[in-house]
């Protein structure tokens, strides 16, 4: 098929449904026009077993533009008989026969637990449909109506190429199609990389991330023996993202008892049964002396999770205290984000 592009003169400046979906598409990300914090676009009032399309909200589909009207729309939901609770999605649905958008109930699996998928029939095809979430109802056995905790807002949000989302609903949209998402609840934002929703700015290293510094004069760990054993200092909880890379920053003063002793630090995850992360080997030496010490070490994480970082202390005799006596070389463990760990899924030109 041979170049084209539209409106020309020579086409009498004249669009046809499927260019006009494929150009508005591309500016007018999916969403209800509006702020999260408006009243949800789906209700129910205990008034039947339907629920209600709220009046007065407009909302964009596929770059089609959509208005609920002066007055609430009532959607009729299926009965269930099935013996299990269903969970339905009310949704708006670009239907390319008749190029109208409105809104209807797509029925649920009953036990399934989650609202049946959208429809999304490729842009620009001329056929099919194409659907963006508005609410969900969840429909018990039996239910001859419908109250109002029975619905949840999991609309999405149209924001300027960005479409926001409640981090918790059952429908997100895909990262192929658009190029932000935000969660309206937690703020966190994200890019599309690759086809991939990965944590905004993907490409840039974010730093420090958490972790702890202990300043206070009192010894945070005590005399350690030959036995590993946990120094009292962890990190508190760290939020890891799948596919960054994460130094752990591990600092530490320690002192000997007279007589050459050899100590070895290590970092594990959660506790001294953990995987170790980080790994330090010294002799301290000489009467009453004492030194700052200070490791790293780099990992990926393969998941998205939350973690906490201990440091566990060894020796092989006599006393190695951490932060001893000072407040001018913290001891602490810090985790510091140094960017992704697969720099293939950024685009660099």
């Amino acid at each position: 098929m041979a170049e084209s592009s539209w409106p020309t003169v020579a086409g009498g400046r004249a669009v046809t449904d499927d260019q006009y979906e494929l150009m508005a598409a591309g500016y007018a990300v999916d969403g209800v026009i509006g702020q999260w914090t408006d009243p949800a676009p789906v209700y129910a009032d205990s008034s039947g077993r339907q629920v209600k399309v709220r009046a007065n909200f407009t909302a964009l589909v596929s770059g089609h533009g959509y208005s609920s009207g002066t007055s609430d729309t009532i959607l009729a939901v299926a009965a269930n008989a099935s013996g299990s609770t269903r969970i339905d999605a009310i949704v708006l649905g670009l239907n390319r026969t008749t190029q109208a958008v409105t809104s209807y109930v797509k029925t649920g699996t009953p036990g399934a637990g989650v609202p049946p998928a959208l429809t999304r029939n490729a842009r620009g095809s001329g056929t099919g449909l194409w659907e963006i979430p508005i609410g969900q109802v969840s429909v018990a056995n039996g239910a001859a109506t419908l109250a109002a905790g029975t619905v949840t807002n999991i609309a999405w949000y149209s924001r300027l190429g960005t479409v926001a989302t409640l981090s918790t609903s059952t429908l997100q949209p895909e990262a192929t199609l658009y190029p932000f998402r935000q969660f309206t609840d937690t703020g966190v934002r994200y890019e599309s990389i690759s086809g991939v929703w990965r944590a905004h700015p993907w490409q840039t290293a974010w730093g420090i991330i958490g972790g702890r510094r202990y300043t206070s004069n009192t010894t945070v760990a005590g005399p350690i023996g030959t036995t590993e054993a946990v120094g009292n200092i962890q990190s508190g909880t760290i939020n890891l993202v799948t596919d960054r890379r994460y130094r752990i920053h591990a600092h530490i003063q320690v002192a000997g008892d007279g007589t050459d002793r050899s100590f070895i630090a290590r970092v594990r995850e959660t506790n001294i049964s953990g995987t170790v992360v980080a790994y330090f080997q010294q002799t301290v030496r000489d009467v009453g002396w004492s030194t700052y010490y200070q490791f790293t070490n780099e990992f990926t994480s393969s998941s998205t999770t939350s973690k906490t970082y201990v440091l566990t202390l060894e020796t092989d005799g006599g006393l190695v205290n951490s932060n001893s006596g000072t407040t001018t070389t913290p001891t602490g463990i810090w985790v510091e984000d140094v960017g992704p760990a697969v720099p293939s899924v950024v685009t660099v030109s």
